[in-house]
């Protein structure tokens, strides 16, 4: 055999060899645990969730603008519930991270919760969240969510223990709750927000169980209405029932103008799915 027929030779048998290795898993498919700083980028879209993920001690998952998350079935990204992590979403206006359900699956409900544990770095700026059985949860934990759209889950933002700044926020279509408050640490400041069109209530407290009564700062968002008794019949708190010492002060409302008008601008653009 020649010199240059044997080369030939071994080059197609390289080239067979090659093409039975399996290829490399998508680049954006992540599931298990993050044990160091990693970001997440729009150069990998979609970032295809086949697996919960939690971010461990020590690490941080930046989550920046443009970004789509997909979960392909009933999974979380979570931060640690026992030692921690922190999770950065980093949209932009117009350019929200986007988290949801892989297409194919039923529209609602369709992924766990990204939950947050007593992580005070934590935070949410300009994404939004859908077809989630929570969309974010925060237990134990302050993080600030603003600029945020929150839709067609279960329930859209849950506090567990916890007091967080919700600012400039589009919460609708959630049909247990929209803003669900469990627990009479919980005291969160709901400012400037769209909060309304949720089934179940635009914002239900739980488990206030002693008390003095808690007073949950609700001002200044539209509620869908500027009549007082709809805006009331969309909140469950001690008007309810006298077993939950908390309520809702819902006053200085919008009456006309919904927030993406009136306050922060044209929220609408959250909206890209």
């Amino acid at each position: 055999m020649s010199e240059r027929v044997a080369w030939l030779c071994g080059l197609w048998i390289c080239s067979i060899v090659l093409l039975a290795l399996p290829g490399p898993a998508y680049a954006g498919e992540v599931s298990g645990g993050i044990i160091e700083d990693t970001f997440w980028t729009s150069a990998q879209n979609p970032w295809v969730v086949t697996g919960n993920v939690t971010v461990k001690l020590g690490a941080t998952l930046t989550i920046l603008s443009g970004v789509e998350v997909v979960f392909n079935g009933n999974y979380y990204l979570w931060t640690d519930s026992t030692t921690g992590g922190t999770i950065v979403v980093q949209g932009a206006i117009g350019d929200s991270v986007v988290f949801k359900a892989a297409s194919g699956l039923p529209a609602e409900r369709q992924w766990r919760e990204i939950g947050v544990f007593s992580s005070p770095g934590t935070s949410f700026d300009y994404c939004v969240v859908m077809h989630a059985k929570t969309g974010i949860k925060l237990d134990g934990s302050d993080s600030p969510i603003t600029h945020c759209a929150l839709r067609r889950c279960q329930t859209g933002i849950w506090c567990r223990g916890a007091s967080p700044s919700i600012e400039s926020s589009w919460i609708t279509d959630c049909s247990f709750a929209g803003v669900l408050c469990e627990m009479r640490s919980s005291s969160p400041v709901i400012h400037d927000c769209n909060l309304y069109g949720n089934p179940g209530y635009n914002v239900r407290l739980m488990s206030y169980v002693d008390p003095p009564l808690v007073t949950i700062d609700a001002t200044q968002n539209w509620w869908g209405t500027a009549e007082v008794a709809e805006i009331e019949a969309s909140i469950f708190d001690h008007a309810d029932t006298t077993v939950v010492y908390g309520t809702v002060d819902y006053s200085n409302w919008y009456k006309g103008t919904p927030v993406e008008e009136c306050s922060w601008g044209h929220i609408k653009t959250l909206f890209r799915d």
